[in-house]
Formats: C-alpha cells, structure tokens, sequence
C-alpha cells in the first residue's frame, strides 16, 4: 500500500508492477543478498502457484531464473529441465541455456528426482547442435553415450540412444546409428510408451535418410499407431513427418501432400499451431523445387497470407522467403525484387532463411558485392544459432566466395562442410555437399590452384554414398540436380567427358525452372565446345544470352559473353 501511494508501483490488472525501470533497479539494489535470495524465492513460488497449469515458454524461464538466483539449486535444475524440455519441443534456442544450466546443477541437485546424467548430456549435446555448436555438440552426445557406463536402465539407454540417432551424426569409436536404434527399441521390449513410440519414429527418420523407404514406411506406421493409442501428437507428427522422407525419394506428390498435412494436423492437435504451418511451408517448398511447382508457388501465396492471419508473422516471412528463391528458379528475378522489398517496408531481414533467400537473388543478378556482404551477416547468424544449413544453402555459401574471386576461403569452407557432414548417415545430403566441394575445387582449378588430393578424394567419398542412393522420382528435384551437378563437376575435375552429365543437369534442372537450368546449361555448352563439339554450342549460346537478359541473371549472362569471346 505504501508502495502505490507512493508511486513507486501501479496497478495492472491483478498484478502490480514498478512505474520505471529505473525504480525497480533502486529497490532491488537496497536489498542485502539474503533479502534478495528471498525475494527471487517468493517469485518463484508465486510463478508456480499462478502458471501451475499450462505455464508459457517465457514463465518456465523466469522460474528457472528466480530459482537459481534464490540460491535454491535442487529447485532451479528441475526448473532447468523442465525449460528444457518445453524449448526443445518449441523449437526454441532457450533450449541451450536452459540445459547448459542443468548439466552444471546436475551434481548440486542431489536429493530430488532428476534424470540420468546421460539423457541430460544427450540434451544438451542437440541442443548445441541445434545451435551450429557442431563440434561441441558432438562431444557433448559422446560424452552422453560414454556416460551409460553409469546406469543398467534400458530406458535411460532408450532416450540416449535415440537422441544420438535423431541427431544424425555418427561418432567414431562409438555403436553406429543402425545399432543404437535397435539397442533402444529392444531395451524397451515392445511395453508401449512414449519412449517406443518417439524411437520408432526416429528409426523411421534414419531409415529415411538411408532411401530405404519401404522400411522407413513400416516404421513409421508402428509410431503413429503407438502415438495415436498413447494421445502423443507430438510423436505421430514425427511419424508422419518421416514418412513423407520416404515419399519425396520416390517421387510421390499425392502421397507427400498427404503425409505433410497429417504431420500438421497432428501438431495443431498438440496446440502447436507454429510447427504445423512449418509443416505446410516444407510441404509447399518441396512441391515448388521439383515435384509439382506451380502448385507449390501456390501453397506458398497462400500460406504467406493464413500464416499471417492466424498471428504467426515469422512463419508468414519464411513462406514468403521460400517463395523468392522459387521465383529465382523459375528465372522470375522481377517479382522476386518486388517480393523482398515488401519485406524490408515489414522490417528487416533478419531469418536465416530469408538472408538465404536475399543472397540467392542478389548472386542471380550478378551483384557479387552486395551478395557477400548479406552472405557475412547470413553466416553468422547460422553459427551463432541456426541449425546445419540446408544442402542447397552450403552450395551457396561456397558459391558467394566464388563469384567474388575468394576462391581459398571457398576451398577452406568447403573443407569444413564436407569435415562436418561426412560423419551424417544421409546419404542424399551428402552427395549435395559434394556438389560444394566439387564447385570449390573447381573455382581453384580454374585459378590455376594445385589441387588438394584429400578434399577431392572427401568429395569422392561423399558423392559415393549419394550415387546408389537418389530414387528416379527424385532426380528432378534439386535434391537430384545437386547430385547431378557434382557428378559433372567431377568429370570436369578429373579432365573427363561431361557433357551428358551437364545435358543430364540442365534437362532435371529445366524441369524445376528455367532460371536454375540457365547455369548447367551454359557449362553443358562450355562442355562441348572443349570437346571440340562446336555447332550445338554456337547455337545454343545466343539463346543462353537471350534468355539471361530476359530474366535479368547478369551473372551467367556475364560467363556467357565471355565464354563467347574466347570460342
């Protein structure tokens, strides 16, 4: 009472709150530090007894806060956890404070429930990973997986082991990912659970990035029909969501739209609205770069407009950033302006995909300067939180240092990406991330650079695993024109006969877009002039420069023109 007579706080609603923020820093700075511990007790315990129910992401996080600067460390590690927990199924980046805070209680929180040190290691290492910790995330899983000496529960096991799995990694010196899931689905022996159903869905995943589609189907189908019995939305999304891996391989368009809007569906059962639209833009962006574009350029106007409407303005942005890098394929560079600058009267650019999406349009215009310098603020925001970019945004980040002649710092990233991803069990990734080794070892040998054995054989290595691996439904995808790509550019590497692999390229790459055929087509067109194959390419090369003026790409125009100076 003393306090609003004063003005010192106000009323607002039931609550009261400090009129400044000034205020509240000199009441809280007079405080002596028990009268503060107790302070942040009395926060705590008034944030559990008001949001004991369906507390928010930002509560949880105040309670782990207030517990631990109350000097109650059983209390903020459990608190920790439980912010963990709900980060992690959001999505959220809290989730790396939240059990980076936990694993550094665990030994001060004894005396309480807790989990098992391994699942908390395992926590923690996806949530570094999740953040483009890479190096630390791996060490962390390790030191997860080393740390099950210390249980004999198999469901402990079960929860490390599929962590492991889902994270796509595999470690050296440690059970592969095949032998880790089957360990946790037979630990758990068929008792239906949260746990059997969550590893049988990540079995489905790694079933699905090996293309072994009719197993990842099975899989999943025994996930969802677990997680149905069980009432967890969360884990039949997951469900669905690999089973839509297996239909994308193939090729199956119907089959992947239904899988996807059953992923979403699921999750707005859950009450996660936001995962749901992230379901329906994949969905849309999948269609757009290969298996039905003009359907999917559709889904993405609409979902632009429904996501923004339903109050998730974000989602509504990346649906509209998906929708310029189609518009770059499609050779559509207008609208595509157009586009981003309605976004910048929104505000800035400021998602990895959307930085992605700008550096896309900016290198199609030729405008290298401009695209390094998004590219710099696009790769950092990467690794300070994002997630592993996707394969289509390694090549490029490789390409960017290309065009602005930065050839070694091109080879040295590359190095690191191919360091990085040669460890994953996808096989598709990975033969599109021999695409950006191959572009890089390229750009040198074009410099006249010596080349490095050990990347090229790398690239080798990885290009392998993808060969047996791409469905025929998928090679028209870009998926499948990365593949392609890095094969051409192989042949060239070793001074091989490449002009079926670039015809081979351009033909899968026209089938998604003219824009991105422009580029394959004018190597196919190189291809056959160095193979002394002069009248096709004589030809075709005043319709390259056509079409490239057309579509405002001055950046293979430019190649084009030069291509035609020296032949």
């Amino acid at each position: 009472r003393e306090a609003l007579a004063t003005n010192v706080v106000r009323q607002v609603g039931s609550h009261l709150d400090f009129r400044h923020g000034l205020l509240r820093e000199a009441v809280y700075g007079d405080l002596m530090p028990g009268e503060r511990a107790a302070a942040h007790r009395a926060l705590a315990m008034a944030i559990e007894r008001l949001f004991s129910d369906q507390p928010t992401m930002s509560q949880l996080s105040q309670l782990a806060f207030h517990w631990y600067a109350a000097h109650d460390l059983p209390a903020a590690f459990a608190a920790s956890v439980r912010a963990g927990e709900t980060a992690r199924a959001l999505g959220s980046p809290e989730a790396l404070r939240h059990w980076a805070r936990a694993e550094e209680l665990y030994d001060r929180a004894a005396g309480r429930e807790r989990p098992a040190r391994a699942v908390v290691l395992a926590e923690l290492a996806q949530a570094n990973l999740d953040s483009g910790a890479y190096d630390r995330g791996r060490l962390l899983m390790a030191d997860a997986l080393d740390a099950l000496a210390e249980t004999t529960d198999p469901v402990v096991a079960a929860r490390v082991y599929t962590a492991y799995v889902h994270a796509g990694y595999e470690l050296e010196g440690h059970v592969t990912h095949e032998a880790a899931i089957d360990l946790a689905i037979a630990g758990l022996n068929g008792v239906s659970s949260e746990d059997l159903a969550r590893a049988l869905a990540v079995r489905a995943e790694w079933l699905g990035r090996q293309d072994r589609n009719e197993e990842c189907e099975a899989s999943a189908v025994e996930a969802i029909e677990l997680a149905k019995a069980l009432d967890v939305p969360r884990i039949e999304a997951m469900g669905w969501a690999a089973r839509t891996l297996a239909a994308y391989s193939a090729g199956r368009v119907e089959a992947l739209a239904d899988y996807e809007e059953r992923a979403s569906a699921a999750y707005k059962r859950g009450g996660e609205s936001f995962l749901a639209y992230k379901h329906q833009i994949f969905l849309a962006r999948e269609l757009a770069e290969g298996l039905d574009t003009k359907r999917g350029v559709a889904m993405l106007e609409g979902l632009r407009g429904a996501a923004a409407a339903a109050g998730f303005p974000r989602a509504a942005r990346v649906a509209a950033f998906h929708l310029v890098t189609v518009l770059v394929n499609l050779g559509r560079l207008d609208e595509a302006d157009r586009l981003v600058d309605d976004l910048l009267q929104e505000g800035p650019i400021d998602q990895v995909q959307g930085l992605s999406a700008w550096v896309r349009l900016l290198l199609a215009h030729g405008d290298a300067p401009a695209a390094l310098d998004v590219e710099r603020r696009w790769m950092a925001m990467v690794r300070g939180f994002a997630s592993t970019p996707n394969y289509d945004d390694i090549v490029l980040d490789v390409a960017v240092l290309i065009a602005n002649g930065l050839i070694a710092e091109a080879v040295e990233v590359a190095r690191d990406y191919g360091r990085i991803m040669s460890v994953s069990d996808a096989p598709m990734t990975q033969g599109c991330v021999a695409h950006a080794v191959y572009l890089a070892l390229d750009a040198a040998r074009r410099a006249r650079l010596p080349l490095d054995g050990a990347l090229a054989a790398r690239a080798d290595s990885l290009v392998a695993r993808a060969d047996g691996a791409i469905a025929e439904g998928s090679q028209r995808t870009t998926y499948g024109v990365s593949i392609l790509t890095a094969r051409a550019l192989r042949a060239d590497l070793r001074g091989e006969r490449s002009v079926e692999w670039w015809r081979a390229t351009h033909d899968a790459a026209a089938h998604i877009g003219p824009g991105l055929a422009l580029w394959p087509r004018l190597r196919m067109l190189q291809a056959l002039l160095d193979a002394g194959e002069r009248d096709e390419a004589r030809t075709s090369l005043p319709e390259v420069v056509a079409d490239a003026k057309a579509m405002g790409m001055h950046g293979v125009l430019e190649e084009a023109l030069k291509l035609g100076r020296r032949h």
